[in-house]
C-alpha cells in the first residue's frame, strides 16, 4: 500500500497490518486508516554527532584485548548512517485486588521496540528511556533514515504487560496467601517515539569495520575491530598446545602403554588437521564487541 506524506509529499510503502506508518524521508507519522498526521509522536535528541560517535567507538574497541596498539592513530572514519528506530511508549498501571482491597501494584512508563526488523544489532534487554523525549517536529529533525513501526500497539502492550502482571500476582500471593486475586489493568498506549542510533564505518590498513552507537547517550552496543597478528598467532598456538596436551592425557587415561611424550606427540598429530583450520581462521579473524546489558546503567540526565 502506497501512502503520501502530508508534510514532504513523498510516496512510501506502508506494511500491511500496522495502524501507524512513518515517512522514511522526513519522519512524519500518519494514521494508516485515515492518512491523518499522528500527533502522539516523539523524538529523542541526537546528543552525539557522527564525529563524537566515532570517538566513542574507538575508545571502546581500543580497550579490547587483541586490538592493535596503533588502532586510534591508524584508523579513519569512512562513513555513517543515522537510524531512527521506532519505539512504543506505554504507561503500565496494574493493580492486584483481593476482595475490595488493593494488595499490590505496578505503575511505570516503558518504551519498547515497535519493530523486530531493525538494522541495528540492539542487545536483548536493552532498556530504552522514557524521559527526555520531545514532540516530533519535521521542521527541526536531524537527517537520517526513519523506520516505520511493524508491530500492532495492542499486541505490543500485551507483551510488555506480561512480566509486570507476573510480578504483581506473585507479590499479591505472598501478601495474602490466597489465589482469589484479580488483576485490574489501566495501562495505556502513550505514543510512538523515534530513537537515534549511529552506524559508523571506519578503515584500518585497508579493511573496513563498523560499529553501532546509541546517539542519545553514546553507548556502543556493537563493534567490529581488527586483531593484532601477535595476539591471533598466540591464541592459535595456545589452542594447539592445549589440544595436544588433552590428547596426551586422554591417551594416558585410556591405559595405553605410551610415555607422556609419546602421548603428547600422538595428541598433537591427531588434532593437527582441525587445529590447522583453527589457525587459519584465527589469523583472518576480526574482533567483535557486543554490549552486555547487565553491566551498564542508565544515564540519569537522559533516561
Amino acid at each position: 500500500m502506497l501512502a503520501i506524506c502530508p508534510y514532504c509529499g513523498a510516496e512510501f510503502e506502508i506494511p500491511q497490518g500496522v495502524p501507524i506508518a512513518t515517512c522514511p524521508y522526513c519522519g512524519t507519522s500518519i494514521k494508516v486508516e485515515t492518512g491523518e498526521h499522528f500527533k502522539e509522536h516523539y523524538l529523542f535528541r541526537v546528543n552525539y554527532d557522527y564525529n563524537a560517535a566515532y570517538e566513542k567507538l574507538l575508545a571502546v574497541v581500543s580497550r579490547e584485548v587483541g586490538s592493535p596498539k596503533d588502532l586510534s592513530t591508524s584508523s579513519a572514519p569512512t562513513g555513517g548512517t543515522l537510524y531512527f528506530i521506532p519505539l512504543y511508549v506505554f504507561h503500565i498501571d496494574l493493580k492486584a485486588m483481593h476482595g475490595r482491597g488493593k494488595v499490590s501494584e505496578e505503575v511505570e512508563d516503558v518504551a519498547t521496540l515497535a519493530s523486530k526488523d531493525v538494522p541495528v544489532p540492539i542487545p536483548e534487554g536493552y532498556k530504552f528511556p522514557v524521559r527526555g523525549r520531545l514532540y516530533f517536529d519535521p521542521k527541526v529533525v536531524k537527517g537520517g533514515k526513519y523506520l516505520s513501526p511493524l508491530i500492532d500497539p495492542e499486541k505490543a502492550l500485551q507483551l510488555v504487560e506480561s512480566p509486570f502482571r507476573d510480578k504483581v500476582m506473585k507479590e499479591a500471593l505472598l501478601e495474602t496467601g490466597s489465589k482469589l486475586i484479580k488483576i485490574e489493568s489501566h495501562s495505556e498506549f502513550i505514543g510512538l517515539a523515534h530513537y537515534p542510533f549511529w552506524e559508523v564505518k571506519y578503515s584500518y590498513k585497508g579493511e573496513e569495520y563498523r560499529g553501532y552507537i546509541d546517539a542519545c547517550d553514546g553507548t556502543v552496543v556493537y563493534a567490529e575491530y581488527p586483531k593484532s597478528l601477535e595476539v591471533r598467532v598466540l591464541a592459535s598456538t595456545l589452542a594447539l598446545l592445549a589440544s595436544s596436551l588433552l590428547g596426551g592425557l586422554l591417551t594416558a587415561m585410556l591405559g595405553l602403554r605410551v610415555s607422556p611424550l609419546e602421548g603428547l606427540i600422538g595428541g598433537l598429530l591427531t588434532s593437527l588437521p582441525a587445529l590447522i583450520i583453527t589457525l587459519r581462521r584465527g589469523i583472518g579473524e576480526r574482533g567483535l564487541y557486543e554490549l552486555k546489558v547487565e553491566e551498564i546503567g542508565i544515564t540519569e540526565e537522559i533516561r
